[in-house]
């Protein structure tokens, strides 16, 4: 069964987790829900490890091209696609920082 829910894709867990609420008891829904709301949560699945991973990737990425884009730094297309397919955080957590001070995007990869 779990192996089903890993290959679950996020629009259909969205529905998966839906459904489940819908159903719970009141008790077991609050609770449920209690624990989702916790701070610093560690996710015990892969299959949420790798979905947070990638929205946490897709955040930088789009940090980077904020950054650039306020700083009025011209990012070409094959360059935009890069940085937002990038799914190393230190990487793109490195070309946050880097974002700030550089002149041009071939700084940033330098």
């Amino acid at each position: 069964m779990l192996d089903s829910v890993q290959k679950v894709v996020p629009e259909q867990a969205r529905v998966y987790i839906d459904e489940v609420f819908a159903v719970l008891p009141q008790t077991a829904r609050e609770l449920l829900e209690a624990l989702m709301e916790t701070k610093n949560r560690e996710y015990k699945s892969e299959f949420a490890r790798r979905y947070y991973g990638e929205g946490e990737a897709k955040g930088e990425a789009k940090a980077v091209l904020a950054v650039l884009a306020t700083r009025g730094i011209d990012v070409p297309e094959d360059v935009r696609v890069r940085i937002s397919e990038c799914s190393d955080i230190e990487q793109l957590e490195s070309w946050v920082v880097r974002a700030v001070t550089v002149d041009s995007v071939d700084d940033l990869f330098a």
